[in-house]
């Protein structure tokens, strides 16, 4: 992914401005049509400020918002007139929220909690009275062992 700087969409709000659209942005600035196109999007839904600070902040949508937007293209709005009315500044976004509203229904939109879940840790169980009994049982059998050893080791210098 190319990501352009930002002098080139400083460059390419002033064509915006004086009324140029996608196709000749493309071509006079030598940039994608694409890229074009979603920078002409976003001008004309969210204004010039998110055009040029596009890429340094992380937008979030409530979930009415997304709702909205979903129900507006269900109804058969234009991605574009969503975006102007909803100031949402990605067409992809659009894209998503309509595939998880189809899927999951109205509840795929809401905001999912993010990380492991609060007390997922296992927590250890407590052993059994037969396990206790196991573990005294070799922790003994290893002292035993560390006692012999030190006798015959005292046993074969003297």
């Amino acid at each position: 992914m190319v990501v352009y700087r930002r002098e080139v969409r400083e460059q390419a709000l002033v064509l915006f401005e004086y009324g140029f659209k996608y196709g000749a942005v493309s071509s006079k600035l030598g940039i994608g049509q694409g890229v074009a196109r979603a920078w002409q999007d976003l001008y004309e839904a969210c204004g010039k400020e998110a055009l040029l600070d596009m890429g340094s902040t992380h937008r979030s949508y409530a979930y009415e918002t997304k709702l909205e937007a979903v129900r507006r293209l269900e109804a058969g709005e234009s991605p574009r007139q969503v975006m102007a009315g909803l100031h949402i500044a990605s067409r992809s976004v659009l894209a998503r929220w309509r595939a998880a509203w189809k899927q999951g229904g109205d509840d795929a939109l809401r905001a999912k909690p993010r990380g492991r879940p609060r007390g997922s840790v296992n927590k250890p169980v407590e052993p059994t009275r037969e396990q206790q009994l196991e573990r005294r049982v070799l922790e003994l059998e290893c002292k035993l062992a560390v006692l012999e050893k030190a006798r015959a080791l005292r046993d074969s210098r003297g």
